[in-house]
């Protein structure tokens, strides 16, 4: 899983320019929302609009940029 994890963050990394993870949201039209979760680190909602990504923001802030950019490149 981490393998074609690295391959979608590279990819998108390639194509966009090194970029500050929520840059990268920003130019991918991505809408992230932070919920307070310990359940939930991170996840991706498909909407007609866009795409909405939830982080917690109870987790350490690399983790939290990781979440962040495993699931842009979901979009």
């Amino acid at each position: 899983m981490f393998g074609r994890i690295f391959k979608q963050v590279s990819d998108l990394i390639s194509r966009c320019g090194l970029l500050h993870p929520r840059e990268l949201a920003d130019y991918c039209e991505v809408n992230v929302l932070y919920v307070p979760t310990k359940r939930l680190r991170g996840g991706f909602i498909d909407i007609p609009d866009g795409a909405i990504v939830v982080v917690s923001p109870l987790l350490p802030r690399f983790k939290r940029y990781g979440i962040l950019l495993h699931e842009v490149c979901r979009s």
